[in-house]
């Protein structure tokens, strides 16, 4: 008998990858607490500050505070902590919005107070008005950012959720902005690394901390599409890494070329573009024939029995409609077979549904064995069955006598209780004849019930 596949609804999540994704979530936050400790230590044990100053900027202390205050949030307000340990993540997530949104508003006022701006825009991601303060202008706007969100997500109210998609957003935005920014840099011009840039540990915690944020809202967030078991979950986790990194890989592609000098910039430009629109074409002819399969598949599940793997009715009647048509068209015979399975509802009574369905699933086994694969095989109702077919009266006679032959072997040959026993009847109508499928259905459903009646015991 066919495995039963339940249900789901192309919308809900997937629960083997929201695990994955909760396990990647741990990851990331042990990933953040373990930089800002190191980080912290270095501001602490001067010589182990100096090795890692040597390097490049070291994370500030600022920046290293709100980390780890982000990381502790997310931690204890896991699933499956206690009430208050749920209540002192939130107090933290509302303690880190108010610790960085006081660091962005000192960091941004002045600004525009400052007499030597330049005129590009590279200064706003590394302003610091002072001396001893580490990170950027942008660095504490993202930290607010993402304490609202955590204090949001927390409240888990509707209206709450809608306001921490708003600021996701941005912070998604804003940590792109900030860690592609620094790797261009690099790339245009490879050099150590100087007080007037953000330090990597920060960059890459706050890339890990929005990434973290994002999954642990996704199931609640205009994100949720990407969990999905339909098609247009799998289709947005297929086209998404693609699509982000795409834009990426391209600029820094260009930025490498232009550098080196062996391409000119025009060629440079024609090349990559080239590039950028051939993976383009071939993303949406992923997606093009992902949709037509998969519609493929959802357009004859919605034609066949589950039970027998046969049409059912609806498909029969589609499909032997169309078969009639082209019979009368090629002026050849066409014939249908009506069959009716005997005694199904004794044999429930008796045995129990699972051995009626066994049944079915036989006779649905025997159709396909009997006949052409280019014949119409459905199951039309409860017990009944019907072929259709460009057959002759002869043709559909040796067809009658393989059928009743493959029964009479299933009986002998296996053990399986009880036995079955079809009651069939056909009609075969010339290609000048105007029967509709319907008055072909009635009729060799008359003659099916005929044979049935000539196999009914007669009272004494």
């Amino acid at each position: 008998m066919p495995k039963f596949i339940p249900a789901f609804s192309p919308n809900e999540p997937d629960t083997a990858l929201l695990d994955l994704l909760d396990l990647f979530a741990r990851v990331c936050l042990t990933a953040v607490e373990v930089v800002a400790l190191i980080s912290s230590c270095g501001w602490l044990i001067f010589r182990f500050g100096d090795l890692l100053q040597s390097s490049g900027d070291l994370m500030g202390p600022l920046d290293v505070l709100c980390a780890l205050t982000a990381a502790f949030s997310f931690q204890l307000s896991l699933p499956g902590r206690g009430p208050h340990l749920q209540r002192l993540g939130f107090f933290l997530a509302c303690f880190l919005t108010v610790l960085a949104a006081s660091n962005c508003a000192a960091r941004f006022v002045p600004i525009y107070l400052h007499p030597n701006l330049h005129p590009n825009l590279e200064w706003i991601a590394n302003f610091k008005p002072g001396p001893g303060q580490s990170g950027s202008a942008f660095v504490a706007l993202a930290f607010t950012l993402l304490g609202g969100a955590m204090a949001l997500i927390q409240s888990q109210r509707r209206l709450a959720a809608r306001v921490a998609d708003a600021l996701l957003v941005p912070l998604c935005f804003l940590a792109l902005v900030l860690v592609s920014g620094s790797i261009f840099r690099f790339i245009e011009s490879p050099r150590p690394l100087s007080a007037n840039t953000t330090a990597p540990e920060t960059l890459f915690c706050i890339a890990l901390l929005a990434v973290v944020a994002v999954l642990r809202h996704v199931q609640s967030s205009l994100f949720a599409v990407f969990l999905g078991r339909g098609i247009a979950g799998r289709i947005a986790r297929f086209a998404a890494p693609i699509l982000i990194f795409l834009p990426f890989l391209r600029e820094a592609s260009r930025i490498a070329f232009i550098e080196s000098g062996r391409i000119p910039p025009a060629f440079s430009s024609a090349i990559l573009a080239s590039i950028a629109s051939f993976l383009a074409m071939c993303l949406l002819l992923y997606i093009a024939r992902r949709i037509s399969t998969m519609e493929a598949e959802i357009h004859a599940l919605s034609l066949r029995d589950e039970l027998t793997g046969l049409h059912n009715l609806r498909g029969f009647r589609i499909l032997a409609e169309q078969a009639l048509r082209m019979a009368r068209r090629s002026h050849v015979p066409f014939s249908l077979l009506f069959l009716d399975l005997d005694n199904l509802k004794e044999i429930n009574d008796s045995f129990g549904h699972a051995a009626g369905s066994r049944m079915l699933s036989d006779t649905g086994d025997i159709l396909v064995a009997t006949f052409r694969e280019s014949d119409v095989l459905g199951r039309i109702g409860g017990d009944e069955f019907a072929v259709a077919g460009q057959f002759s009266h002869a043709a559909i006679t040796v067809a009658i006598h393989r059928l009743r032959d493959a029964v009479l072997q299933r009986n002998q040959h296996t053990a399986k209780v009880p036995f079955l026993s079809l009651s069939l009847g056909h009609i075969t109508t010339e290609p000048d004849d105007e029967d509709t499928l319907d008055e072909l259905l009635e009729k060799a459903d008359l003659a099916m019930y005929q044979e049935k009646r000539i196999k009914k015991p007669r009272p004494a």
